[in-house]
């Protein structure tokens, strides 16, 4: 009996850790939710020779080692703006709240902020409100 009770909480356990890993909490799909809204096509302009890849300056709110992508492109992460042309975003703000993240970023070849909330009810990562903003 006692193990079989044993057996039972582990796969308890085991549900829980899984459900977890589910809930949008790691930062890359967070980030990634937030540069999937479509609406940033025309804002990002691919088009335009030298937009893409994208850049984002490393701070206090993007690891070195996070893998993003845009445009079928990885986003690269640079320590320096140099070499960019302005092509650029610098996450401006990462509020995490129980359900709810608030994150912006800056984008300097257009002079704009992009301000949202990223919702993760249900398990997954969804783009609840946007604005852009621009200087």
């Amino acid at each position: 009996m006692k193990r079989h009770l044993i057996f039972l909480l582990f796969f308890i356990l085991l549900g829980i850790t899984n459900s977890c890993d589910e809930s949008c909490s790691e930062r890359s799909e967070i980030i990634q939710t937030f540069l999937d809204i479509p609406e940033l096509d025309d804002v990002f302009y691919p088009e335009i020779e030298g937009r893409v890849p994208l850049y984002i300056l490393d701070n206090e709110y993007i690891d070195k080692d996070i893998e993003l992508y845009k445009y079928g492109e990885e986003v690269v992460i640079v320590d320096d703006t140099t070499g960019t042309r302005g092509n650029f975003i610098r996450i401006a703000k990462f509020d995490v709240e129980q359900d709810e993240i608030d994150i912006a970023f800056y984008y300097k070849i257009q002079n704009m902020e992009v301000e949202g909330t990223i919702s993760r009810e249900g398990g997954k990562c969804t783009v609840k409100n946007y604005e852009f903003i621009v200087f």
